[in-house]
């Protein structure tokens, strides 16, 4: 008796839910809220009445929620100012993980800039024309112990 009550009663609630919601979910709802009352009823009337209100308090408490998000479905970014909130939520109640997470980031950061800078430099070259062809000769007589360099020149080939 209580459970014929409490589906005809949630199949009356389930109408108050956007129809995109009823066609994905309300027979998931009926029959788990139904395999509950089940087990509950076997337990006795008294875990039965408690299902079935816990059941139709659940149902009417997401009618709200669900309506409204409903609405806000439409735009993409309706979202992301509850995640950000959300996020910094968690983070400040988590502060040693918070300040680790930001060190390992920076200096992630850091080292990829210079490693990618030292490599650019590398790759790019010198700063002159033709710098492919700039040679240095080296002049050594170790009779004397005397080394010279003369300065780079750019070759006319």
């Amino acid at each position: 008796m209580i459970a014929r009550l409490t589906l005809a009663a949630l199949r009356v609630i389930l109408r108050l839910y956007p129809a995109r919601f009823r066609d994905r979910f309300a027979d998931d709802v009926m029959q788990s809220v139904a395999a509950e009352l089940q087990r509950a009823g076997e337990t006795g009337t008294l875990a039965s009445l408690g299902a079935a209100v816990r059941a139709l308090a659940d149902a009417i408490g997401g009618v709200v929620p669900e309506r409204r998000g409903s609405r806000t479905r439409r735009n993409p970014f309706s979202g992301i100012a509850g995640d950000v909130r959300d996020a910094v939520r968690s983070l400040s109640h988590a502060r040693t993980f918070t300040g680790v997470s930001i060190a390992v980031l920076a200096l992630g950061i850091g080292a990829g800039t210079t490693i990618f800078s030292v490599v650019d430099a590398v790759l790019r070259g010198l700063p002159f024309d033709r710098h492919d062809r700039i040679a240095s000769v080296l002049e050594f007589n170790p009779k004397r112990n005397v080394s010279s360099t003369m300065p780079p020149r750019v070759s006319t080939r």
